[in-house]
């Protein structure tokens, strides 16, 4: 997880995902969608962006808007730390447990 800058998490059913709590815990901004309770601790525009699911469009525009802007990837990250401390403040980092999805031109999300 040290070498991710962004976890996404495009799903259609959720309740409050622990992957999602502990990708925070890590500093990590978030991109993922309108289900479950994923909108209380993603904000869109405050420390990630939350979409609607199967709006594979929006995720990528949210993507590329990361790696475009390095300074608002960065606030995002401060931001999130911030926000996951109120929801999961036991939380110990274990990079074994933590997952990141590297996007190449094979993935849906690509095109």
């Amino acid at each position: 997880i040290s070498s991710c800058n962004v976890f996404a998490l495009p799903s259609y059913n959720e309740g409050l995902p622990i992957a999602i709590l502990e990708a925070m815990s890590a500093g990590k901004t978030v991109i993922s969608t309108t289900v479950g309770g994923i909108p209380e601790v993603v904000i869109n525009g405050v420390n990630g962006f939350v979409h609607e699911p199967g709006d594979r469009k929006s995720i990528y525009q949210a993507i590329k808007t990361l790696v475009d802007n390095p300074n608002l990837l960065q606030s995002y990250a401060q931001e999130t730390l911030k926000i996951v401390k109120e929801y999961y403040p036991e939380l110990e980092l274990d990079d074994n447990k933590l997952y990141c999805v590297t996007y190449s031109e094979d993935c849906p999300f690509y095109n």
